[in-house]
């Protein structure tokens, strides 16, 4: 086939399949290319044989309509146009009384629907939401704010939505391991096209397995599966729920306790290495969660839980029990966790959620902030500083892990006796 006519045939392909996908501009540029240039036979015998033999399909075909082009055509227009101008949009989305600012981050289809991704007025904390939620969209002149640098919308997108897809092709896999594994792990590298192997730090010593476009097979879950509980996924999210079954809580898909424990002494043991790496803890709690429970039944108070706990995506977050929750930032003081408090606190108080009868339902979190060394308490200090300079027992630092989550609880207490939905740091003279 001549070089034109390969042009020609990839700009068919494109539009038949992709077209939903590209800026207007874009699909518009491809159209006109085809018009200006006339179909030869072996061109057209070429397509017509290719069209034959590719089917695209998709689970929830024939239940919704494919992409719901004709009904969201505008909006989705017009955020392609924001997000490949990089403009920021105003929306009017289900629920919120005033329009609001929002920025584009990233476009999701999964199964002929559409989500798009993105943050709200001046934050960088990401959402996802359902085009058939939006009632109005506009561009604005303003340009939008960009997302954080680490933000990966393939993995913001499979951890967020309740039926997760898991991808042919891992593009980051982090896994965590025992010193004990280090040469095995070394002596048998994985299938990847990039492989790093960080060395045993801390004591007990682990490491970490790092590796870039990883083929996500069955023998990869089971060469993974073989460790039990010694490998620890730390990315992707989807992975870390069918390894490590035993650390994450199936209903909101976060950490649970026994994951709290281990992550929390792995802070412990770092700051023992680094003095300057000190460590923050949210510990939250559900405002009035057994009178939602009682008023609304277990089953809209599950939907509470599942919620919230999607307002924790991108931290190390755990359901600490019941209705309570906690997120552990790394090198974070406690001014700095306060903003993160915050913003958490606020994209909590906007969910938008609905009882059997349609009726809003409004849903709060109080929180207590603590951080690790400063807030523990004299006694606590003491012991801390005894074990500097030698190898902490691993109930040592169990023992100050769980010092510093009971400072988070008493500023905790604070906030909600203060009116609730609030965020507390630590005082001494809280207790």
């Amino acid at each position: 086939m001549h070089k034109q006519n390969k042009d020609a045939f990839i700009r068919h392909v494109m539009m038949q399949h992709l077209a939903h996908l590209l800026p207007r501009e874009i699909a518009e540029y491809l159209e006109q290319q085809d018009q200006l240039r006339s179909v030869d036979d072996d061109l057209a015998t070429a397509i017509e044989d290719w069209n034959k033999k590719i089917s695209v399909q998709s689970y929830w075909q024939g239940v919704f309509n494919d992409y719901e082009e004709k009904k969201y055509q505008a909006l989705l227009e017009r955020y392609k146009q924001a997000l490949f101008g990089k403009r920021q949009l105003k929306i009017n989305y289900e629920d919120l009384p005033e329009p609001v600012i929002f920025n584009p981050f990233g476009l999701v289809v999964r199964n002929s629907q559409y989500f798009f991704a993105g943050s709200y007025g001046d934050s960088q904390e990401p959402n996802l939401l359902p085009v058939n939620k939006l009632h109005a969209l506009s561009l604005t002149e303003s340009p939008a704010l960009t997302p954080e640098a680490d933000f990966d919308l393939e993995a913001f997108s499979e951890t967020y939505l309740n039926h997760p897809v898991s991808p042919h092709l891992i593009k980051h896999l982090i896994v965590e391991f025992p010193e004990k594994s280090y040469f095995y792990v070394k002596s048998h590298p994985i299938r990847c096209k990039k492989f790093i192997l960080s060395e045993p730090q801390g004591s007990p010593g682990y490491f970490n397995l790092e590796a870039f476009d990883v083929p996500n097979t069955i023998k990869l879950q089971r060469w993974l599966s073989g460790f039990h509980d010694d490998a620890q996924v730390l990315r992707p999210a989807f992975l870390r729920r069918q390894i490590n079954r035993s650390y994450v809580d199936q209903l909101t898909n976060l950490y649970n306790r026994n994951a709290f424990d281990r992550l929390g002494q792995r802070e412990v043991e770092r700051y023992y290495r680094n003095n300057d790496c000190h460590f923050s803890l949210l510990v939250m709690d559900i405002d009035h969660f057994k009178t939602i429970n009682d008023q609304h039944g277990h089953i809209f108070g599950d939907e509470v839980l599942v919620k919230v706990a999607e307002c924790f995506r991108g931290y190390d977050a755990i359901r600490y029990g019941g209705e309570e929750f906690a997120v552990l930032l790394p090198e974070t003081r406690a001014k700095q966790a306060h903003i993160a408090a915050e913003r958490i606190r606020k994209n909590i108080e906007r969910l938008s959620l609905k009882n059997d009868q349609r009726q809003p339902v409004p849903v709060t979190i109080s929180i207590g902030i603590a951080e690790f060394p400063i807030h523990l308490s004299t006694s606590d200090r003491k012991i801390l500083n005894a074990q500097k300079h030698s190898k902490s027992p691993h109930q040592s630092k169990s023992n100050l892990m769980t010092a510093i989550t009971g400072q988070a609880d008493k500023a905790l207490y604070q906030a909600k006796g203060s009116g609730r939905n609030q965020s507390v740091i630590y005082q001494a003279d809280l207790s």
